[in-house]
């Protein structure tokens, strides 16, 4: 796990799979903006499942379910 101390982003690596978790919008369009200055990489958009764990999310209250 790496954070951004300046901002809020938290980044989570495992091989070729990449967790990014910020509490703004704002700081992860900055984060994909600096990994593709660098990389060839495409966002997959919200995370539905990670190393063959399923991720459930509820937003309203703001808790995350791995399983």
């Amino acid at each position: 796990m790496f954070m951004y101390s300046e901002n809020s982003v938290r980044l989570l690596i495992y091989v070729d799979n990449i967790i990014v978790a910020a509490k703004k919008q704002g700081e992860l369009k900055w984060f994909y903006k600096k990994l593709l200055r660098r990389f060839s990489a495409k966002n997959l958009g919200e995370i539905n499942k990670i190393l063959g764990a399923r991720v459930t999310r509820n937003r309203k209250n703001r808790t995350l379910k791995i399983d």
